[in-house]
């Protein structure tokens, strides 16, 4: 996922037609030639990020101008994707390493050809790391390939991880040196590394009977196995390393705006109502991410999934791309949403999902850094907490949730509730577009919008990543699904695709394998190739449905159905029919009702094939016939003549 940014050296294609970035105007939009006939495109920005983003523009870096869009593709194959998420622990620790050693000599403001300097950083960063330090030249090149790459992260993965690589050591030395680790080093008494190192030796001498040495560097690397924090916590006590490693500067140093942003969230004291059927969805959850420079919100997200890994990312992304298409043409918003591109720092608090190896690798995937706050200490980041206790105020009173108090019974807020989840993301843009960046901050006496105008028009044109697939990708929801020849089927869903049954031929006749889904959006998911571990996408085989539709709504919708079959007694009936059913064959086996039947066969005989008993024509069966019909034919209506009786007459005088 290489970055870029709309200046002077920009080249898009479009199709065969290559396009050469040359100004960016006022009112917004940016300006393209073609190089062959000198035409001018002016487009705006956020339709021309969109596209690039949708693949209709692609980004085009040196040596790719002279590449037809269609070489080297093969369309016997499924379009399948790579992302960060499917290499080895082992490659991400080392990815996280470089990336260590890179971002420090950034933060020094140290330019990748300085070696002097770039030494000096190497040589902290080391002891920081408690590790031995690269070389210079080691350092550097990883910068040049990454710069080389345009930041792609994937430049400083080792094309040799999916080698088979023979272990050294056996599983019985490792538990041993571990077990002296614990028992030596990892103490109170911080005996140091080579008195372990002798007794590792020593004792493998005697398990062994054998002479083998191993040297520090092993027992060092098995010691590096421990993380930094649970190493110093036993080797220093619980409360060296929370100072080291949960240390931070009082208050927020920031001179420029993207500089740093602060990212939280919570949950909303308000219960809204589906817009399609109108069903409480109930408590919304509301991720929000505000430049600290200027207090600006720069994006916010509202999910129903609470404080996870996707609606972070999901307000990371609104924060990069640009946001005219969220307020323009929507009533009552009197002001723009200003800013996009990427920021620097991201400061979070300690949740398991900014913990979580899939917020890294976005991280790297968007070139930015991670700061911690220490536990139970929120004023490190006190903009975004100032921001979430704002917007729960403004909340609408209709179907809010009311705080427990004592003689007090609050009213149920489902019941209460009036406000449509549409409302009250229009409701939130409103108090984040027109209320909160007008309020003066009285010690500063500067309000947000003028600060982040300001400071948004004076820095160099923005960064942007040329896709998101690899980021939703790492934020989808995962699960273990089966896939067969309907595909994928779940929650009563079904997802398939040509190209899923040509991966399915590859692979097995069925196979289970891992897919992912993002819960606001189930008109696609991902399927997993098992052999090479990249992501196929599969669309919905129920698109009417399912576009747009989030997993809530789904949820929502079934639970609404089954209760009006319960209300109608569906499920009541159908058991009544059954035991009925079951009564009826059981009395034919016993004799009850095992006497035939000629009136009832013919009854059943335009539905059945039960004509074939009338084939007998007895005397009984000819007599039911004719009883059973109205009319026979127009001869029954004639009398004979012996039957026709003698009248008498007489007059009447």
């Amino acid at each position: 996922m290489p970055i870029f940014s709309f200046a002077i050296g920009l080249t898009l294609r479009r199709g065969q037609q290559l396009l050469e970035f040359r100004r960016s105007l006022e009112n917004g939009d940016v300006q393209f030639e073609d190089p062959l006939n000198g035409r001018i495109y002016n487009w705006p920005l956020d339709k021309t990020y969109r596209e690039i983003n949708d693949n209709t523009l692609q980004v085009v870096f040196g040596s790719q101008q002279g590449i037809s869009a269609s070489d080297g593709e093969d369309k016997e194959k499924p379009g399948l994707i790579t992302s960060l998420d499917s290499i080895p622990m082992d490659q991400r620790n080392a990815l996280e390493r470089r990336f260590d050693y890179i971002n420090s000599a950034k933060k020094k403001g140290i330019s990748k050809g300085q070696r002097r300097l770039i030494k000096e950083v190497i040589k902290k960063t080391a002891e920081r790391r408690k590790e031995k330090a690269p070389s210079t030249s080691t350092v550097m090149q990883w910068w040049r390939l990454l710069d080389d790459a345009h930041m792609n992260p994937s430049a400083l993965v080792s094309g040799y991880y999916k080698r088979q690589r023979r272990k050294k050591l056996s599983e019985k030395i490792q538990d041993l040196i571990r077990k002296i680790l614990r028992e030596e080093y990892f103490t109170l008494s911080r005996n140091s590394l080579s008195r372990s190192h002798l007794l590792v030796n020593r004792q493998i001498k005697i398990a062994t009977g054998e002479g083998t040495n191993i040297s520090i560097s092993t027992v060092r690397r098995i010691a590096n196995e421990v993380d930094g924090y649970r190493r110093d916590m036993a080797r220093f006590g619980a409360a060296f390393a929370k100072n080291k490693w949960r240390y931070s500067l009082a208050g927020t140093v920031t001179k420029r705006v993207l500089e740093r942003v602060e990212v939280d969230h919570t949950q909303l004291d308000i219960v809204v109502i589906c817009d399609r059927s109108g069903l409480p969805l109930g408590r919304p959850t509301i991720t929000i991410v505000i430049d600290a420079y200027s207090k600006y919100v720069i994006g916010f997200f509202v999910s129903f999934w609470g404080t996870g890994l996707g609606p972070t990312l999901n307000a990371m992304r609104v924060a990069i791309c640009p946001k005219d298409i969220y307020w323009r043409d929507i009533d009552g918003i009197s002001n723009p949403w200003m800013g996009h591109g990427l920021f620097e720092l991201a400061v979070v608090d300690n949740g398991l999902e900014f913990h979580s190896q899939q917020f890294k690798l976005v991280a790297w995937h968007l070139n930015a850094d991670i700061q911690y706050c220490a536990v139970r200490q929120p004023w490190l980041k006190p903009t975004v907490e100032r921001a979430l206790g704002i917007v729960t105020q403004n909340l609408p009173s209709f179907g809010k949730v009311h705080k427990p108090e004592n003689n007090y019974l609050p009213p149920d807020p489902r019941k209460t509730a009036a406000i449509t989840f549409s409302q009250l993301c229009t409701g939130l843009l409103k108090h984040f577009l027109d209320v909160m960046p007008f309020e003066t901050n009285n010690y500063t006496l500067e309000e947000p919008f003028e600060t982040f105008r300001a400071g948004f028009e004076s820095t160099p044109p923005p960064l942007f990543p040329s896709s998101f697939t690899d980021i939703e990708l790492v934020s989808a929801m995962s699960k273990k699904m089966t896939v067969g020849n309907e595909g994928v089927v779940t929650d009563y869903l079904r997802y398939n695709s040509t190209a899923l049954q040509q991966l399915r031929r590859q692979v097995s006749h069925s196979f289970k394998t891992n897919i992912k889904y993002y819960p606001e959006d189930l008109n696609s998911i991902y399927v997993q190739d098992p052999r090479s571990n990249d992501w196929l996408m599969v669309p919905s085989c129920d698109p009417e449905y399912t576009t747009g539709l989030s997993v809530v709504q789904h949820r929502a919708i079934r639970a609404h159905l089954k209760e009006q079959l319960k209300r109608r007694g569906t499920y009541d009936t159908l058991i009544r029919g059954k035991l009925e059913l079951i009564d009826l064959y059981d009395g034919f086996l016993r004799g009850d009702r095992a006497k035939k039947s000629i009136k009832t066969a013919q009854q059943f005989g335009s539905l059945t094939s039960s004509q074939t008993l009338l084939g007998l024509q007895n005397d009984e069966q000819i007599t039911i016939r004719r009883e059973s019909q109205l009319v026979e034919s127009t001869s029954s209506l004639l009398v004979p003549a012996h039957q026709i009786p003698n009248f008498s007459s007489f007059s009447l005088d």
